[in-house]
C-alpha cells in the first residue's frame, strides 16, 4: 500500500488489523506517488498481488496520480484498490480506462449527498469471488449476493440517505463532473490567492493539489487551534492538518459553495488573524 496522508495511513492500521501481510511504501506528506519508484518494488516484490492508495488524501490536499499508479501496478497483474472518499465526483478518474479493480468512496464530499453511505465500485466476477466470512457487518460478498440474488439488502439501510444520494447523482449529472471540477478549482484558486495576501505558505505545489482542499501553513507565530476556534465563532469550521506541516489548517472548497461565501471566511480569517 502507498501513504502519504493520514488517510493512507488508516489504510495500514486496517490492513494490519486483519493480519494481512503487507509492505508499506511512504512518500513525504507534500509530495505525489512516483510511479517509477511503484515499478521497482514491484520487479523486487513479485509475490505483491494487490496494491491500495488515496486519489485524493484530504488531509494534505494533494491529489495522487491515480490513473498512472492503477495502470502501472496493473501491467504487473496487480489488482488495485482505490480510496476515492473526496475525489469521487470532482476529479478526473475512470475505473475502466484506468484499470482499477476496486474503488471505494462516500455518499458526501465531492457528490455532496448527506454522510452515512459508502459506495463500492467493483467487476461482478470481482463480487462473486469474494470470500465468505472476513467480517460480519461490511462482507461484501455477502452484501452483493443478497442484492443480485433476492433483490433485498442485506441489513435494513438507511432509506433517507439512499434518496438523498439519488438526488445528488441527479443534480451531478446534470453539472457533470467536469464542470464541478472546474466549479470547485474557481473557488479554490480564489481562496489560495487571498491567503497568499496573508503570509505563510502552501506545503503542497500548486500542480499536486486537489480542487477541493487546500492546506495552508499559517504565519509565524499564529496558533492553528486558534485560528480555527475564532472563526468557528462566526460560522466556519475548517480542518486541522498533519502535524508534519507545524501550525496549519486545512480549508474545503466542495460542495455547494459560492464565490461570495469564500469572500465571507477570509474576512472572518482576518478578525482571526488579528486576535
Amino acid at each position: 500500500m502507498l501513504e502519504n496522508g493520514r488517510f493512507g495511513q488508516r489504510i495500514g492500521h486496517i490492513v494490519a488489523t486483519h493480519g494481512l501481510a503487507h509492505t508499506v511504501v511512504s512518500t513525504p506528506w507534500n509530495e505525489p506517488f512516483d510511479v517509477d519508484r511503484l515499478e521497482r518494488l514491484v520487479e523486487r516484490n513479485p509475490e505483491i498481488t494487490h496494491l491500495a492508495f488515496v486519489h485524493h488524501e484530504t488531509s494534505t490536499g494533494i491529489l495522487n496520480p491515480a490513473g498512472e499508479i492503477a495502470r502501472a501496478a496493473a501491467s504487473c497483474g496487480i489488482r488495485v484498490i482505490v480510496d476515492a472518499t473526496s475525489s469521487l465526483g470532482s476529479e478526473r478518474l475512470d475505473i475502466a480506462a484506468d484499470c482499477i479493480d476496486w474503488c471505494v468512496a462516500s455518499s458526501n464530499k465531492c457528490l455532496e449527498a448527506l454522510p452515512g453511505l459508502s459506495l463500492v465500485c467493483g467487476t461482478k466476477d470481482g463480487f462473486a469471488n469474494l470470500p465468505n466470512g472476513a467480517t460480519f457487518y461490511l462482507d461484501l460478498h455477502r452484501h452483493w449476493l443478497s442484492q443480485e440474488v433476492l433483490r433485498e439488502p442485506l441489513f435494513t439501510p438507511a432509506v433517507q440517505l439512499i434518496f438523498a444520494l439519488d438526488t445528488a447523482l441527479e443534480i451531478l449529472l446534470a453539472e457533470g463532473v467536469e464542470m464541478r471540477r472546474r466549479r470547485y478549482t474557481s473557488l479554490a484558486e480564489r481562496l489560495r490567492s487571498a491567503l497568499l495576501g496573508r503570509g505563510g505558505r502552501f506545503p503542497v505545489r500548486d500542480i499536486n493539489r486537489s480542487s477541493s482542499m487546500t492546506v495552508w501553513q499559517l504565519p509565524a507565530g499564529v496558533s492553528s487551534v486558534d485560528v480555527r476556534q475564532n472563526v468557528r465563532e462566526f460560522g466556519f469550521v475548517i480542518y486541522g492538518a498533519p502535524q508534519v506541516f507545524g501550525e496549519a489548517c486545512g480549508v474545503a472548497t466542495m460542495g455547494q459553495l459560492s464565490a461570495q461565501e469564500v469572500d465571507d471566511f477570509v474576512g472572518v480569517l482576518d478578525s482571526a488573524l488579528r486576535a
